[in-house]
């Protein structure tokens, strides 16, 4: 008498299933240490109106100007499996940027993202322990340089809100470590496109900054504001713009 044999699809779903956890533990972070993003600004930030020129030895940290809403993220099959593990297996990656965050040359990479029940965290990924920090009203992640040259990047978290027509974007620079994430400086209304509300206008900022003379400290940042007229309901494109005016500009 032959014995049947059983399907191999039910062999190969447990088995893909226990693969899977395998690779979980294996190759990513399972276990997270929770911080708070703590809300005191560590670097001071002037305020300045339409300059047409850096400062001398300054630097673009961003300028919004042309809108910078972050590149679609391209997660790796580890990222993926620490983000199921840690928020869950419906989790969604709204922004990831790589850099050194906790120690030059960690080569880590710093996620954000939204659970099933639409909570946000920022999650840490390279080392043993991952590091995360509950965030709200986030859109997107974008990348900083080092802006006080001791060999860690900071990161830039944006939130949008829109109401009523125009939509205000708020900017964030984050300094993750393995122990928290600290608010390096605060931009708020970064960019107010109201091009589509009932004062059709755009305002938005250049951000500004000077490396200090010694490594470690944070530089002023300087946000300089300018506004310009809409175009047919739209903000105005100005990525043509501000490519020759970067190019005019000997301080570039």
């Amino acid at each position: 008498m032959r014995v049947p044999r059983p399907a191999l699809g039910l062999l190969a779903v447990p088995l893909l299933l226990a693969l899977a956890a395998c690779q979980a533990g294996s190759d990513g972070p399972v276990q997270a240490t929770t911080v708070a993003i703590d809300p005191a600004p560590l670097a001071q930030v002037r305020q300045a109106r339409s300059a047409s020129a850096m400062d001398a030895g300054s630097a673009i940290l961003m300028d919004l100007r042309v809108d910078a809403r972050g590149r679609t993220p391209e997660v790796t099959a580890s990222d993926m499996r620490a983000v199921a593990a840690l928020a869950g297996s419906d989790a969604r990656v709204l922004g990831r940027v790589e850099g050194d965050f906790t120690a030059p040359g960690a080569a880590e990479r710093l996620l954000l993202v939204a659970a099933a029940n639409g909570r946000q965290s920022l999650l840490l990924l390279g080392g043993d322990t991952a590091v995360r920090a509950p965030v709200t009203a986030a859109s997107a992640l974008l990348r900083s340089p080092d802006t006080n040259g001791d060999g860690r990047h900071e990161a830039l978290l944006r939130r949008d809100q829109e109401v009523d027509g125009t939509r205000r974007t708020d900017l964030l620079l984050l300094a993750p470590s393995a122990t928290g994430i600290a608010t390096v400086a605060a931009f708020p209304d970064a960019r107010v496109d109201g091009c589509a509300g009932p004062a059709p206008t755009l305002a938005a900022q250049r951000i500004e900054y000077a490396r200090p003379a010694t490594a470690g400290g944070w530089p002023v940042f300087t946000a300089i504001g300018s506004s310009s007229e809409c175009v047919d309901g739209r903000a105005p494109d100005l990525e043509g713009y501000l490519r020759q005016e970067r190019w005019d500009d000997p301080a570039r």
